[in-house]
């Protein structure tokens, strides 16, 4: 379906409105297009095209594309990075194209604000045609607004990308946080250097294009393995073999240290220098693959001392020897200038003991910032290194891996196995041991399933002490976003419902029945299922993280799990209900026929008179005990 429109965006002026702008890209004066050479009608992943409007040169014409059906823009920031920028594009809503003026907040994970007025703007052309957005439009050079909110566009700025597979729909807000189709990436700073739109004319070079080393500094000759300072995992392994190998040693050139790094993942692979043992405010370099063409950029980027983004660094300090995306595995051979241009921390003496972090990543951010690293990575070095001058095999501390190990073993243990356990004996094992012995088992694995999950939980926030805030949360890390939420709410749930059960009412209560469906159906059956869910997400975070695991492995290693749960408990109940058929208890054997029958009535507390005579005449077995 293809939707055309042309109108003007919201609240725009409706005065001294610009010349149409062109709808050819080829037309205009400064471009650029992700990856290099494609048409911006057919394959471009990302393009922008700018230029002064023909009959009123007080506005910016923009042509924007994307393969996105949500929205597609183009920033302009002081810095690389996101935070304090002018943005706009065009956004769909209700199968509609609009052009849309917005600003960045300097904090704050979703910072994009809606321009108070929209006058700026004025939308020529939109349209959504198999899943593209393709806009065009003029913006007010100057601005109306505060120099925070609109940015002068006659001035040199960093240009930033952004688009979304989805789009808003409410018309008080701006662009939603950056979201890539499977496999695309985009750099969030077009290129490392300041360029002023007005002026600037050309194509603009892919940050891709990567710097190649001068003469003045020649390439290691030397094996990697013979690198003066060296990380690798799994310990003593070779390095085209290893999951992280990370090589340093002193280029002929002393101004610079050679880098030789490669891992066995498709995204990037970086090592971050830090004052303390956590990725905030650390010099982290590395490799990083396009996922569009496979190449592999080494990039200079930092990580600021709150929040979690990674960004490009002003200046690159990186050349580039040699580089390689084959069979899955990066590979690149670098250089780094020991004093960097930058300040601290975007680049920190690399001849002073630093904490080493080691990160990898399974989606690439080409030419741009590392994205998100693995949750159990990296890794941190056990202590204190100089990469100037220390040698000898890197150790690591994996704590933090092993707390988060930890925890997912004890929810194994408190869910699938203990609680499983304990809701099975309160739902069909009451026919089986009419004695009361099944609340006593139902209430001793509850309680071994509430300790072991309070550990559990308490692990997790433990093992994160080293992040800001704890854990790490946000729209860039859905999943463990998601499995935060849900595990607060199921420790919440699971220590409310045994203290619900204290204020139990008698079993031969009126109200009894309410108490049951609330404790028994809604809390205890609802938490188990979430839980259960909640470490379905858990394990996918696992399988994410571990290289030397498959993520069917771990699919299959919690499925059977459960499966043994299972049989486990089906196997007590054909146990034991086989030995109360065997003593002749004809009550117990009727119920166990008609269980579902039993089982509903003696749960809710709706008894026949005849079930209520049955059990006072104890014909089968039931007393109080049993149902409390």
């Amino acid at each position: 379906m293809k939707l055309t429109l042309v109108f003007c965006g919201l609240l725009c002026a409706v005065t001294a409105i610009p010349g149409t702008p062109s709808t050819d890209p080829s037309a205009y004066d400064l471009r650029y297009r992700i990856p290099t050479g494609c048409d911006p009608t057919t394959n471009c992943t990302y393009f922008v095209g700018l230029e002064v409007n023909a009959n009123d040169s007080s506005y910016l014409d923009v042509f924007l594309t994307a393969p996105v059906a949500g929205w597609v823009a183009v920033g302009f920031s002081p810095t690389p990075s996101m935070p304090d920028s002018d943005v706009f594009g065009c956004i769909v809503r209700d199968s509609e194209v609009e052009a849309i003026d917005t600003y960045n907040v300097p904090t704050g994970a979703n910072n994009n604000r809606l321009d108070p007025e929209q006058g700026d703007i004025v939308f020529s052309n939109g349209t959504l045609e198999n899943g593209r957005i393709t806009c065009t439009f003029s913006r007010l050079i100057a601005g109306d607004q505060s120099p925070s909110v609109d940015r002068n566009l006659n001035n040199s700025w960093f240009l930033l990308s952004g688009f979304n597979i989805n789009g808003r729909t409410a018309d008080d807000v701006g662009f939603s946080v950056h979201r890539f189709t499977t496999g695309v990436d985009l750099p969030r700073a077009l290129a490392t250097e300041m360029v002023n739109p007005v002026m600037a004319e050309g194509e603009l070079p892919l940050m891709m294009a990567q710097t190649e080393c001068p003469t003045n500094v020649p390439p290691p000759v030397i094996d990697p393995q013979d690198y003066r300072l060296r990380r690798r995992d799994p310990a003593g392994c070779d390095p085209q073999d290893c999951d992280y190998f990370m090589g340093i040693n002193n280029n002929t050139n002393p101004e610079y240290l050679d880098f030789y790094m490669t891992a066995d993942i498709g995204g990037w692979v970086a090592v971050g220098f830090s004052p303390s043992a956590n990725m905030f405010d650390a010099d982290v370099v590395g490799c990083n693959v396009d996922s569009t063409n496979g190449d592999v950029a080494v990039v200079d980027t930092s990580n600021p001392a709150t929040g979690r983004a990674n960004n490009l660094d002003i200046t690159q300090d990186v050349c580039r020897h040699s580089s390689s995306f084959v069979n899955g595995r990066i590979t690149c051979i670098f250089s780094r200038k020991v004093v960097g241009t930058d300040a601290i921390p975007m680049d920190r003496p690399l001849d002073t003991d630093y904490y080493f972090l080691f990160g990898v990543g399974r989606s690439g951010g080409g030419s741009g910032s590392f994205p998100n690293h693995q949750p159990l990575i990296p890794p941190v070095s056990d202590g204190q290194f100089n990469p100037s001058t220390d040698s000898g095999d890197i150790g690591v501390s994996r704590l933090r891996q092993q707390l988060l190990q930890a925890h997912g073993i004890l929810m194994l243990i408190a869910w699938p196995l203990l609680a499983f356990t304990a809701i099975f004996f309160a739902a069909w094992m009451k026919q089986a041991l009419p004695n009361g012995e099944w609340f006593q088992v139902h209430r001793a694995f509850h309680i071994a399933a509430l300790f072991v999950a309070v550990i559990g939980f308490i692990l997790a926030f433990v093992a994160n002490m080293g992040n800001d805030g704890l854990i790490t949360l946000g729209s860039n890390n859905k999943s463990g976003t998601t499995h935060f939420v849900l595990g607060i709410v199921i420790m919440a749930l699971q220590i409310a419902n045994p203290i619900i059960s204290i204020f139990r009412c008698k079993p031969t209560g009126d109200y009894r029945w309410i108490f049951n469906i609330i404790h028994g159906f809604i809390i205890g059956l609802g938490v188990e299922l979430l839980a259960y869910v909640n470490i379905g997400i858990g394990v996918s975070i696992f399988s994410e993280t571990q290289s030397n695991f498959g993520d069917l492995t771990i699919f299959w290693v919690y499925l059977a799990f459960a499966i043994f749960g299972v049989i486990l408990n089906t196997g007590l109940l054909l146990f034991f209900t086989s030995e109360a058929v065997l003593k002749g208890e004809e009550g117990t054997y009727v119920c166990v026929h008609h269980k579902i029958v039993c089982n509903f009535s003696f749960f809710t507390g709706q008894y026949t008179h005849t079930m209520i005579e049955q059990v006072e005449n104890q014909s089968w077995k039931y007393s109080v005990s049993q149902l409390v």
